[in-house]
Parts: C-alpha cells; structure tokens; sequence
C-alpha cells in the first residue's frame, strides 16, 4: 500500500466531514455529496489502478483525463447547487424585504391616523 499517506489525508476530510454534520455546521443532505466523493477518492488510493479500469469502460485511453473529468463534472455540480441555493435565497430575502416595507408602511400610517 503505497498510498498510505493519501487514504490518511482523505480518513481525516472524512471525520471532519463528519464533525461538522455533528456540529450542524452542515447538513446530511448538503454533505451527502462529499462524503461521496472522499469515499470514492479512499477507494481510488486503496486500489489506485481502479481508474484505469474505469476508464477503460468508458472508452477513454488515459486513466488520469477520466479523473480529471470526473472532478470537473463533480465541481459544476456543485456550483450549479450553490448558484441555485444564492438564487433562492436572494428571492426570499426579496420577499422579506417587501414584507418589512408594508409592516412599516402599516405602522407609520397607524401612528399618523392616532396621533
């Protein structure tokens, strides 16, 4: 096992991966994806000639351009959650914003009606 130094580095981002599902820092929906990924990336250094095998099943002839794909179409994913996530709550802030305004708006012609 030549790889001992990476499967130690990816069983801590593991653990701390899990600490902060402890600490709410992040949820289990929200983490799901990169306990995935350390997952895989813990098997790729158990068993590094692995990539060679799925690269072979997707007809790709170097096993490092399938990985480098892989990390690529697992980081547009991810930012398409996260810009999807921005939006929403830009939305919602909108929302509270306006809400605020007539509370206000509300308030203030109520002060004018009574005193």
């Amino acid at each position: 096992m030549n790889n001992i130094f990476f499967v130690i580095i990816i069983l801590i981002l593991i653990i701390y991966v899990f600490m902060d599902i402890k600490t709410k820092k992040i949820t289990v929906r929200e983490s799901f994806w990169w306990s995935f990924v350390l997952i895989v990336m813990l098997l790729l250094a158990i068993f590094p000639y692995s990539i060679d095998i799925a690269a072979g099943w997707v007809g790709i002839s170097y096993p490092p351009a399938f990985l480098l794909t892989l990390c690529s179409l697992f980081l547009l994913m991810m930012n398409y959650k996260s810009s999807k996530k921005i939006s929403n709550m830009n939305q919602k802030i909108i929302s509270l914003e306006q809400d605020l305004a007539m509370k206000k708006e509300k308030t203030h012609r109520e002060k004018k009606k009574n005193g």
